[in-house]
């Protein structure tokens, strides 16, 4: 597990990086299905779905990355119109090709990303 301490001086203890404006295009660009888990540390359901996203990436390690971002510690999430948290982008090819808005369920997320393996 990654310590991350945060800009406010907390540490967020998660399986995933945080990414910044600066690694995000290269991050996309990757031969895998790269799910950006768009975030907040006040979010609630943000926690739930860090538990579920791990369970994927078990599942699916060979085929996905998984990358957080924090909507409050940069500016990716108005290139997308991210409004509400949580928020999962999907990318094949550096291209978004879809996004999961809420928490869902483990299963409702994996036939999402199935679509695209």
């Amino acid at each position: 597990m990654l310590w991350r301490k945060n800009i406010k001086g907390g540490v967020n203890l998660s399986e995933f990086r945080n990414i910044s404006d600066n690694e995000f295009s290269k991050v996309v660009k990757s031969d895998k299905i790269v799910i950006l888990d768009f975030w907040a540390e006040w979010c609630v359901p943000c926690k739930y779905i860090e538990k579920v996203l791990k369970e994927i990436k078990e599942k699916y390690e060979n085929d996905i990355d998984i990358y957080k971002v924090n909507v409050q510690d940069t500016n990716i999430g108005t290139l997308f119109a991210v409004s509400s948290v949580p928020t999962l982008l999907i990318f094949k090819n550096g291209k978004p090709v879809a996004n999961i808005i809420g928490s869902k369920s483990k299963e409702e997320i994996e036939s999402i990303i199935q679509r695209y393996l």
